[in-house]
């Protein structure tokens, strides 16, 4: 790894007041130079080298099981310790402009006897906790990454005497074992089995998604919502009863005509997000519901449900959770709907006729001067 010129992929590192510098000797050996004038502080000196002249290219390490190193450490005392450091480049935390981002995956190496050559297992390094501390990073890039490995750093630090300290590396290798071509050729066909059977499921779901989904909102068109009816109808159950709360945004056209179609729309996600997450948060464990979209400003939740005072509540609390207004792009806005509520069992023709008696109750809340609520059969005389 060390058998090419070097000299533009490697600089020093000095932190302190300290003098630093790295030589190259016959094209791979590197040594690293620290001159020492006074110690009154903590100094850190070494280097750090890079593979390619493009600090993101790298070499995935994950094919080898343990790394050799061969390097040699001198100077007025050998007290101080030695860490050899992987780096390596991620887009989601790492930038080409600073090499500090990139990740430090970190051992310590016993300098008591030099020289020496040390194998470590690539399962022991582990990530800097000053890296994570520094950056912030979160959990999911908290782990070693050797699969993008960049370069490496050495770093001798815990200097007790003045001087000038030398550490020169001869030798960086990696071992491990690798695939056989046949091995390699089973792994690989069955890696484009997987990818060919994931890509038609992704495709099958899309399709799905752009039959049964409304394009708007994302919640369910009236092709998914009768999949969805199918489904439910196909489990039988004790009680095989359903609530169905038909909905409908007042004075929806004054909107689109004030404001345009464009804030009309953001209206319609905001509202299908609002009712989701509320008929959600409202629901017991055991009940399944579905909000569609049915037309432009009409909605319908469809709730399986043996709780017929649920439907009620639902209606209720669902006009009250409008009266703060909904939060769009220009602020606040306020909007009224008028609910209609049904509860009952499945006829021959699924929930058709709920479907009927939710409507017309909406539209009694409608006539009666909007912004309320009516359940069919209780207060739609």
């Amino acid at each position: 790894m060390l058998n090419e010129p070097v000299d533009s992929r490697i600089s020093p590192i000095a932190i302190g007041d300290i003098g630093a510098k790295v030589e190259v000797h016959n094209g791979q050996h590197l040594k690293s130079t620290c001159t020492i004038n006074k110690l009154d502080k903590m100094y850190v000196c070494g280097f750090r080298y890079h593979f390619a002249n493009d600090v993101t290219e790298s070499i995935d390490f994950t094919d080898y099981s343990s790394l050799t190193i061969n390097l040699s450490v001198t100077g007025p005392n050998n007290n101080g310790s030695v860490r050899l450091q992987l780096t390596s480049f991620n887009d989601s935390y790492a930038s080409k402009e600073n090499v500090d981002t990139q990740k430090y995956q970190g051992v310590t190496l016993d300098n008591s006897v030099t020289p020496f050559a040390y194998n470590i297992p690539l399962v022991n390094f582990e990530v800097e906790s000053w890296w994570l501390y520094r950056y912030n990073i979160g959990m999911r890039d908290s782990l070693a990454e050797l699969d993008k490995v960049t370069g490496f750093v050495i770093v001798h630090n815990g200097f007790s005497a003045p001087g000038e300290y030398r550490i020169s590396v001869n030798e960086l290798m990696l071992e491990g074992r690798y695939l056989s071509v046949i091995t390699a050729i089973c792994v690989l066909l069955i890696f484009t089995f997987i990818i060919v059977v994931l890509l038609i499921a992704r495709h099958r779901y899309m399709l799905k998604s752009q039959i049964e989904l409304d394009v708007l909102t994302g919640v369910l068109n009236r092709s998914g919502m009768n999949s969805f009816l199918k489904r439910q109808l196909r489990r039988k159950r004790k009680r095989n009863t359903f609530g169905v709360i038909f909905i409908d945004i007042d004075d929806f056209k004054k909107v689109n005509d004030t404001y345009g179609h464009d804030f009309g729309d953001e209206i319609l996600m905001t509202f299908g997000a609002h009712c989701k997450q509320f008929i959600n948060s409202c629901l017991p464990p055991d009940s399944v519901s579905k909000l569609v979209r049915v037309s432009g400003d009409e909605f319908v939740v469809i709730v399986r449900t043996t709780d017929k005072s649920l439907i009620e509540l639902l209606c209720r609390t669902l006009c009250e959770s409008f009266e703060s207004g909904l939060l769009t792009s220009i602020g606040n806005f306020s909007i009224n709907i008028s609910v209609g509520g049904a509860f009952g069992w499945p006829d021959e023709d699924g929930i058709d006729t709920l479907l009927k008696q939710a409507d017309k109750a909406m539209y009694i809340a409608k006539q009666n001067g909007k912004n309320q609520w009516r359940v069919y059969g209780k207060n739609t005389s």
